[in-house]
């Protein structure tokens, strides 16, 4: 009897500590709907007017608190020339310009709202849809990617999505090497924690976070 009452307090701890590691892992995660399908309060009125801002590296880190992941793409030997908040195809967009010592990258960031995300990705730099005759449709990492090369054949575009998030990545780039920098942003994107939470939250409210996410809780 006490050999069956020891087992089933192991189970228990065990059981616990499974739920403790779900609850951290889910407590991290960055929020999804409608904090990450929107600019931030304040930003949205750019868009509001038809505008567009040039956003701060302040602004840039607002955004990533709120699900945007504007990836570092510095591991891909790029650095960030200019960051804007823009509208592309009706959908608020992130659209960054990166250099390397060689080439030039254009990457458009969106989110697309409820209606959107189970349709064909649009590209987020030429507008066209990926159903377009231009794109061919291949698979990386388990990823699908939409890519295109320019007619003259000195630039590669492609689309895909991770989650919630369509990118968009212009290069002058061989479309071998575009889908490098697209696998770049895809660990980005999945890596992407939330960072809306207050800073010195602590365990505890991690561990809280997850609980109400595995409960179907904000």
């Amino acid at each position: 009897m006490m050999k069956f009452l020891r087992s089933l307090v192991v189970l228990g701890v065990l059981a616990g500590m499974v739920l403790v590691g779900a609850a951290w892992y889910l407590g991290g995660q960055r929020p999804t709907g409608a904090s990450a399908s929107a600019p931030r309060p304040g930003l949205d009125v750019i868009l509001a007017n038809g505008g567009t801002r040039t956003l701060s590296s302040g602004d840039v880190e607002s955004l990533r608190r709120d699900g945007w992941t504007c990836p570092d793409l510095s591991t891909a030997g790029y650095w960030l020339e200019s960051t804007q908040l823009t509208e592309r195809g009706g959908e608020p967009a992130v659209v960054a310009e990166l250099r390397s010592t060689a080439h030039a990258v254009t990457l458009v960031e969106q989110h697309p709202g409820p209606q959107g995300r189970g349709a064909a990705p649009v590209d987020g730099v030429t507008g066209r849809p990926v159903t377009a005759e231009a794109y061919s449709r291949t698979t990386r990492d388990g990823m699908d990617i939409w890519v295109a090369r320019s007619s003259s054949g000195t630039a590669s575009t492609v689309v895909f999505r991770v989650a919630d998030s369509v990118y968009s990545l212009r290069s002058d780039t061989s479309a071998d090497d575009a889908v490098k920098v697209a696998s770049v942003i895809a660990a980005a994107d999945r890596a992407q924690v939330d960072r809306s939470a207050p800073a010195d939250g602590g365990v505890v409210a991690r561990v809280t976070r997850g609980l109400n996410r595995l409960l179907g809780q904000p």
